[in-house]
């Protein structure tokens, strides 16, 4: 009967998606690859648990982890099948609000003091608690990446339920974290207030410690479905856990290969450890993708399959027709700009329906939201943060600029001098500020007129910061920023600077000369980035600028793929996360979100990869150069088939097996040779040599 109702709707599911829609009871993990068709998949085994099963529909609990996918999932049930008695009483909700509500349930019962901290038209809001607490630990005002890092790293705390030692110990750059933590945890505590992650815990211990309550649950719910298993952290998957004993019905789909939210705590482990925790499950794969064509998934697979941390499982297709994955060299921000939208236009022209263009990060979206905006091509902008303008980076250019216009100002002055050329020390600030100059006498003449520079090199800094200051403020267009960087040394200021990742430096420095292109005067730069709050975010459907993170769960036509450089994908901080501790995790991460960005498309990708950032030659990425190799070797194979020749594709992070020193890990990929490290000993193995002593 499920099946003709999905034939009905010109759905046909094969083997795999009908085994995994008619399990009953117990416990049970579905690896769906991308387009897999997972949620027509969980909406039909609710119709199999009512019809076959006889599970009354209020007893079915389907669990996700965003509102907007909830409401998605339901819609689809009910389009599916609504004429199943009681269709409507089939519960979807997110963990969150599954949360809430135990958690308000028990503090109202004790009349408790219990307040969210997260609407931001409340006076009691998370990110300003947060704000004054960084500041009265560090004495200074957080930055945009500061304030970012520090709520994704208490989120992971949560979720991921660390002990006080592992808080103490955290890798962070966030100064003063455990104190800001420790803080922030005493004042929620005080005044009854939580946040989204407190709900969790607070869920989790309820449900431990309340037996009636659990066990009221228990009765209520008898079967869950637990939707983006792979996005499940530590403490959500003990609620969960709690909440479908004992008779563990619980139906998890998810997929290893799209875990890409490690940094706010979602494991992989669990997924990859639920069969040993769960012994009695069965464990269902679907591989057929119904999204992307042939070339597309050959070569995510190959790309994803290097990763050591997943299920042994390959995608596949039935479709035949043609699609392409191409790589894009361009010269600069400027080049990559104008090709992405030579594209954009001629897949309008060919009646291409979508078009996603997709980036790691989100400062990659201006550019192209700014040229789409000139041409009057709509689009939707997904997810933009203000974080251009509340940049530190962005702060310090335009302080500069304001102290060439405002030289007196000793106060701005202060907070800026030694980011620039001059030689001047904390000692003679605080002369300065003991010894103020007069109304309308420059800092720097102030200075110069002072007893301080006792040596020539230092008189002749200061006035050539002075000289520069000057100039600065008749500089136009892409040379305002260049100026800063040389003639006043802020590129030296950012050489010096500890924890820098300089390939994001590069990237907002590529982004903000491009935004000073049509600029007259370095005083329109502040209006000119604040201009950017004006950019449409929901004119147009058919193209979607979004991070790859935003894109999952989306699927377009064609997608374009932008900024795919070293340092930017992947992240500086996952390569030396392994380049250092030989610690493969964070590149794994990148690389299944790199796969996610391949998998969003239906037909064509476009992999775009400047060589320049800001100027100076970037680092090719990884990821750029898996896709070429793979395709040459593939190209390499179709042309000599057989031949058993060509070397195979090996990537930094790959596991391998030597015929003499056994097993060992790639640690760099050469042009003509491949660093391996076999335990304590590292080899350097020629490519041509590699199919002769690396075992299959």
């Amino acid at each position: 009967m499920i099946i003709q109702m999905l034939s009905q709707h010109n759905i046909h599911f094969n083997e795999q998606q009908i085994t995994a829609t008619t399990h009953g009871k117990g416990p049970a993990i579905v690896l769906a690859v991308a387009g897999a068709g997972k949620t027509t998949v969980m909406c039909s085994r609710i119709a199999h648990l009512v019809l076959h099963e006889q599970v009354d529909p209020r007893r079915i609990r389907n669990v996700t982890f965003s509102k907007a996918a909830a409401s998605d999932m339901q819609k689809r049930f009910l389009s599916l099948f609504h004429q199943l008695p009681n269709s409507e009483e089939v519960s979807f909700s997110t963990i969150h609000s599954m949360a809430y509500g135990i958690v308000r349930r028990m503090y109202q019962g004790r009349r408790l003091p219990f307040q969210l901290i997260e609407d931001k038209r409340s006076q009691v809001y998370k990110p300003r608690i947060l704000r004054a607490i960084y500041r009265k630990v560090n004495n200074n005002y957080p930055g945009e990446d500061d304030m970012d890092e520090l709520m994704q790293k208490i989120s992971l705390v949560k979720n991921r339920m660390l002990e006080e030692e592992a808080i103490a110990s955290l890798s962070t750059s966030v100064p003063g974290f455990f104190e800001i933590y420790r803080r922030y945890e005493g004042y929620k505590k005080a005044n009854g207030w939580l946040d989204y992650d407190d709900l969790l815990t607070q869920a989790y211990h309820i449900l431990q410690e309340e037996k009636n309550l659990r066990e009221n649950l228990q009765r209520k719910y008898t079967h869950w479905q637990v939707d983006e298993f792979q996005d499940t952290s530590l403490v959500q998957w003990k609620m969960i856990r709690l909440m479908s004993e004992p008779e563990n019905n619980l139906f998890c789909v998810g997929d290893d290969d799209q875990m890409i939210y490690g940094f706010r705590g979602s494991d992989p482990q669990l997924l990859l450890n639920f069969k040993a925790e769960l012994p009695e499950a069965k464990v269902f794969f679907m591989e057929e993708n119904h999204r992307c064509g042939p070339q597309v998934i050959s070569i995510s697979n190959d790309i994803v399959g290097r990763n050591s941390a997943r299920y042994e499982k390959k995608a596949y297709t039935k479709r035949s027709e043609p699609c392409s994955l191409q790589t894009i060299a361009v010269d600069n921000l400027q080049e990559q700009v104008d090709r992405v939208l030579e594209e954009i236009v001629g897949l309008r022209k060919s009646g291409e329906e979508t078009i996603g263009l997709l980036y790691r990060n989100n400062l990659s979206a201006i550019p192209y939201a700014e040229a789409l905006s000139k041409k009057k091509i709509p689009f939707t902008l997904r997810d933009l943060k203000g974080n251009v303008m509340n940049h530190w980076i962005t702060q310090d250019l335009l302080g500069m600029i304001e102290i060439a216009h405002q030289p007196d100002n000793l106060p701005l002055f202060e907070q800026h001098y030694y980011k620039m050329n001059g030689y001047i020390s904390k000692e003679m600030i605080t002369w300065l500020k003991a010894n103020p100059p007069t109304r309308g006498e420059s800092v720097l003449d102030h200075l110069l007129h002072s007893h301080l520079l006792k040596e020539v090199y230092q008189v002749k800094a200061v006035r050539e910061l002075k000289e520069n200051l000057v100039e600065l403020i008749g500089k136009k267009g892409d040379r305002i920023i260049s100026f800063m960087m040389e003639q006043l040394g802020y590129n030296l200021y950012l050489e010096r600077k500890k924890g820098l990742s300089r390939e994001m430096a590069d990237q907002l420095l590529d982004i903000i000369a491009y935004l000073t292109k049509t600029l007259t005067s370095p005083a329109q730069l502040r209006s000119r980035i604040e201009s950017l709050t004006d950019l449409p975010r929901k004119p147009g459907k058919k193209i979607t600028l979004t991070t790859i993170h935003s894109s999952k769960g989306l699927e377009f036509d064609h997608v374009i793929l932008v900024d795919v450089i070293g340092g930017l994908f992947p992240s500086a901080g996952s390569e030396k996360a392994f380049e250092q501790n030989q610690d493969g995790a964070l590149m794994e991460e990148e690389r299944r979100l790199f796969y996610v960005g391949l998998t969003r498309s239906r037909n064509d990708v476009s992999i775009y990869g400047p060589t320049h950032s800001y100027g100076k030659k970037s680092r090719e990425s990884q990821f750029m150069s898996d896709v070429k190799r793979i395709k040459a070797h593939r190209m390499m194979g179709t042309v000599h088939e057989h031949t058993g020749k060509e070397p195979p594709v090996l990537t930094l992070g790959d596991a391998v097996t030597h015929s003499t020193f056994g097993p060992g890990q790639v640690t760099a990929v050469k042009e003509k040779s491949v660093e391996i490290r076999f335990g304590s000993q590292v080899k350097h193995i020629a490519k041509d040599f590699l199919r002769k002593v690396l075992k299959e």
